[in-house]
């Protein structure tokens, strides 16, 4: 039988520290593809946990840019770097923009 996820990193956190995310996250260990977009290859990552809002992705295969559009499965995301960590980056998922066509840049219009 398995149980679900119960994030315990609030236990780890200084006291009087709180956790400051949107939503809750869901371990995942998932391959997908960060797109920078333009004639940049994709570059191949995986999720670590991952939430309606944003996601910790590890990219030990190349650093990606500030923003691009993360593939989960079927799904794609505009997703913004809003923190670093030798391969491992935090990104929020950004409401309202449409991911871009295939070899398209964030912004551009088709």
């Amino acid at each position: 039988m398995y149980a679900p996820f119960t994030d315990r990193s609030a236990r780890n956190q200084a006291p009087g520290a709180e956790d400051r995310r949107a939503a809750p996250r869901l371990k995942s260990f998932s391959d997908v593809w960060a797109d920078p977009g333009g004639m940049e290859p994709a570059i191949p990552c995986r999720v670590i946990d991952i939430s309606t809002t944003g996601a910790k992705i590890d990219s030990p295969h190349g650093t990606l840019p500030d923003q691009f559009v993360l593939t989960v499965g079927h799904a794609r995301h505009v997703a913004q770097v809003v923190w670093r960590r030798q391969t491992m980056v935090g990104v929020e998922f950004q409401k309202g923009v449409r991911p871009p066509r295939s070899g398209g840049k964030i912004g551009d219009r088709r």
